[in-house]
């Protein structure tokens, strides 16, 4: 099974590549959500080895440290690496995703259940729709809630301009793949979400990304389908 690696994955080692793999495999495409605690048990320990074997630093595996801590309850950690992995490569995708979350929750009684719809996806880290999904906000006070808006807002804000930056640079159509699904998802999260000043139309991202030098290898149909489904929920959206 191919992983998305970062640049310097031919300086990490091969121990903490083999761990990388190993937890990507376990995770593979069902969601975080479905899997066993056994298993979410597994695939943080492996990434937590690969983080410490890699003898530099792994972006990557940093950030999926974080994003699986960050699913099974353990905020601080997880953002301690999501900060980590954006340290070294500013265009974590993974890494301002944790933030995003985490921000995200800061506006809702319950959390986002990122669980129910994160899949490890094999080389894309996936992510499924989940249907039926409620928006349910916290009964915040003015002041709090104004500035839990602006936060969340700003973390979005950065995880838009990593996807500006790294869709006209990558020619991984499962990178690409990846980061639009997730950002067709958080769209949809959002949708309900009383941003001050409106909210950012993150299917629009989507449409206007660029794809020419993507390689296909047969996921035409796919790349399709997204851009497709983002310009229909782009015309239904509102600020």
């Amino acid at each position: 099974m191919s992983v998305l690696m970062s640049s310097s994955s031919n300086q990490i080692s091969p121990d903490a590549l083999k761990c990388y793999d190993k937890a990507m495999n376990l995770w593979g495409e069902a969601t975080f959500g479905e899997l066993s605690d056994d298993k979410k048990k597994d695939v943080t320990a492996f990434l937590a080895l690969a983080v410490k074997k890699a003898g530099v630093p792994y972006p990557l595996a940093e950030a999926k440290l974080g994003l699986v801590l960050y699913l099974t309850g353990d905020v601080k950690d997880a953002l301690n690496h999501a900060n980590k992995a954006l340290g070294h490569d500013p265009d974590s995708f993974t890494g301002q995703l944790v933030r995003v979350l985490n921000a995200l929750d800061s506006l809702r009684v319950k959390k986002l259940g990122a669980g129910d719809f994160l899949s490890g996806g094999g080389s894309i880290e996936g992510a499924v729709i989940a249907s039926g999904i409620k928006t349910i906000f916290s009964l915040l006070g003015a002041t709090t809630a104004a500035s839990t808006q602006i936060n969340g807002k700003n973390e979005l804000g950065k995880l838009v301009e990593i996807y500006r930056r790294v869709c006209p640079k990558t020619n991984d159509v499962d990178e690409f793949l990846h980061m639009s699904q997730l950002l067709v998802n958080l769209g949809d999260f959002i949708k309900d979400v009383p941003f001050t000043g409106g909210k950012p139309n993150l299917f629009a991202e989507v449409v206007n990304a660029p794809i020419s030098q993507l390689e296909m290898n047969g996921h035409e149909d796919d790349v399709d389908d997204i851009r497709l489904k983002a310009e229909g929920k782009s015309e239904l959206f509102k600020p």
